[in-house]
């Protein structure tokens, strides 16, 4: 799973889930389409505003921020004089990691017969964080996804879920039954977990292989060469290695499954 990247300004996740005044300028490609030159960075902001489902922002249109101790309840979290966090936006964003952890865990365990025990580590809440409250959004978000799938009968066979070296303040764990332990992803399940099929998750950088850092000895900088370390990712998730990665057998874990590109794509494109 790949996590939310701010440390380039104008790149990747940055222009996304900040709104800032440098940034978010009619210039720049944002605000809505009629204020807007028929340009390539215009259109290329509004296909990812039309992604998240949320309006172009430009920074002089924000509404005013009052601060709130509870920063994971707010829409907008101001990070400093000049960068607001849309705590929308990266609600969406964590989406799609918990949405495709969930339904290939379910598959998965409903394909060997067994409920599924997921562990979930934190993606981008390290080193790469902006702002101390994405804990909780990233919490939160994966709570109210498994909620919305238990609703509509996506996940019958996810019988646990436990966040793993993930720091939140004392408000979130109230009122949701969820699992906070520090234990090492790999670990066999025991007691009441004992049989019960481990679904692991972890972090890495995107438009990278997994295992880049650990085939150069930094072994231990980051959850990522540790992940690599105590699996086989480094080898099985690398084209160089495995012949077998290619395009032809990607497979889309959605609705009704984990099926193969070209099958998810006839079913949406179907007239």
């Amino acid at each position: 799973l790949i996590g939310a990247r701010f440390e380039r300004p104008r790149k990747m996740d940055f222009e996304d889930v900040l709104i800032t005044k440098d940034q978010n300028t009619v210039e720049n490609g944002f605000g809505q389409p009629n204020n807007n030159t028929d340009s390539w960075i215009s259109r290329w902001r509004q296909m990812w505003s039309e992604f998240y489902d949320i309006p172009s922002l430009l920074y002089k249109d924000l509404p005013d921020i009052k601060t709130d101790e509870k920063k994971y309840l707010t829409k907008y979290v101001r990070i400093d004089d000049n960068t607001v966090f849309s705590n929308e936006v990266y609600y969406k964003r964590i989406s799609v990691l918990a949405d495709t952890t969930l339904l290939e865990a379910e598959f998965r365990a409903n394909e060997t017969g067994k409920d599924a025990f997921i562990n979930v580590i934190g993606c981008g809440l390290g080193v790469w964080r902006i702002s101390s409250h994405q804990s909780d959004v990233y919490i939160l978000t994966f709570i109210q996804r498994i909620e919305d799938f238990l609703k509509k009968g996506l996940i019958d066979h996810v019988s646990d879920i436990n966040f793993s070296y993930i720091r939140v303040s004392d408000d979130v764990r109230g009122g949701v039954n969820i699992q906070l332990e520090n234990r090492e992803p790999s670990s066999k399940l025991s007691g009441e977990h004992a049989g019960k099929l481990l679904v692991m998750t972890y972090p890495w950088d995107g438009n990278a292989h997994p295992g880049n850092e650990f085939w150069f000895g930094s072994l231990k900088t980051s959850g990522d060469p540790a992940a690599a370390c105590s699996t086989q990712v480094s080898e099985l998730h690398n084209a160089h290695i495995n012949t077998t990665l290619r395009g032809d057998t990607v497979r889309v874990a959605a609705e009704g499954g984990v099926r193969p590109l070209r099958e998810y794509c006839l079913t949406h494109t179907k007239q």
